[in-house]
C-alpha cells in the first residue's frame, strides 16, 4: 500500500507539473504568418511591447467620417485574419476597428508565459490609440479569451464601452470545472474577468449563447448576478463559434455602435 500511495503521490506531482510548464499550450491555439503576408484589409501598426519587442496590429479605417475605434481583441485561435473577418459587422457601422495579435500570434513575435504579458500588451494597445482618439470614442470588444483583455484595459481607463462576447469569469475557474484537482496556484494565465469587472466604470454588455459547449453560458450569468448593470443578451441555443456571427449580437452591436 506504501508503494502504491507513493506512485499515486509521484504520478500526482508529475501531472501538476506538467499543467505548469504546459498551460499555455493547453489553452492558446496561435497561429503566426509570414511578414510577408498582406493582410485583406487595414494598414499594419507596429506597437512597442518591451525595448525589443512590438506587437503587430491592424488599423482598419471606415470609408465614411469615423464615429470611433473599436479595439477589439480576439480569441484563443487564429490571428488577425481570421478577427478581420469577425469584425466586420463593426466595419460596417462607421467605426474604426484596431485589433491587436497577441504574443506568438499572427506576426508578433515572442511567447506568452502569464497574463501578465497579455494584459500589459492589451494596455499598450489602449494607450496607442489614446494618442488619436479621445477616449470617449474608444469601444472595447472582446471575444471569449480576449473578453479577459478587454474588461482589464476597461478597468484602468475610462472607454465609452465595454463589449464582451461569450466571456468567463476567470481561467481559473474553468480549470476549476475540468481539472477540479488541480490546486489554484498552478495557473499562469487566470484573466479574472470577474475582478477586473469590481473596477469597470462604463456601460457594459455581455452576448452568449446557451449551447455554448466552451465558455459556459452560465459565466455570463454569474456576471451578470455579481454586476446588476451589466445588460446580458442571451441566444437561445447558439454555440461558441456561432455566436461571433450571431444575429442576436449583430442587432445588439447596433445598439451599442450606433
Amino acid at each position: 500500500m506504501k508503494l502504491l500511495l507513493k506512485i499515486l503521490i509521484g504520478l500526482y506531482l508529475v501531472v501538476c507539473i506538467l499543467a505548469y510548464l504546459l498551460q499555455d499550450k493547453i489553452i492558446l491555439r496561435p497561429h503566426t504568418v509570414y511578414e510577408e503576408e498582406i493582410y485583406t484589409k487595414g494598414v499594419e501598426v507596429e506597437v512597442p511591447i518591451s525595448e525589443d519587442l512590438t506587437m503587430n496590429c491592424v488599423h482598419i479605417r471606415s470609408s465614411n467620417p469615423s464615429k470611433g475605434v473599436v479595439l477589439y481583441f480576439h480569441g484563443n485561435k487564429g490571428n488577425n485574419f481570421r478577427a478581420i473577418y469577425q469584425t466586420r459587422m463593426i466595419q460596417n457601422m462607421g467605426y474604426d476597428v484596431f485589433i491587436p495579435d497577441y504574443r506568438g500570434y499572427g506576426k508578433t513575435e515572442g511567447k506568452i508565459w502569464s497574463d501578465k504579458q497579455l494584459l500589459a500588451d492589451a494596455d499598450e494597445a489602449y494607450k496607442h490609440l489614446m494618442q488619436y482618439y479621445e477616449e470617449k470614442d474608444i469601444y472595447l470588444m472582446g471575444y471569449s479569451l480576449g473578453s479577459g483583455m478587454a474588461s482589464y484595459v476597461a478597468s484602468k481607463h475610462n472607454p465609452a464601452h465595454l463589449f464582451m462576447v461569450a466571456p468567463f469569469t476567470s481561467l481559473v475557474d474553468i480549470k476549476n470545472k475540468y481539472a477540479w484537482f488541480l490546486p489554484d496556484f498552478l495557473m499562469r494565465l487566470r484573466l479574472p474577468v470577474r475582478d477586473h469587472m469590481r473596477h469597470v466604470a462604463c456601460p457594459v454588455s455581455i452576448v452568449h449563447g446557451t449551447e455554448d459547449t466552451v465558455v459556459d453560458y452560465a459565466y455570463s450569468e454569474e456576471l451578470k448576478q455579481l454586476f446588476p448593470q451589466v445588460n446580458l443578451i442571451t441566444s437561445k441555443g447558439q454555440t461558441h463559434r456561432g455566436i461571433i456571427f450571431d444575429k442576436v449580437l449583430v442587432r445588439e452591436l447596433g445598439n451599442v455602435f450606433k
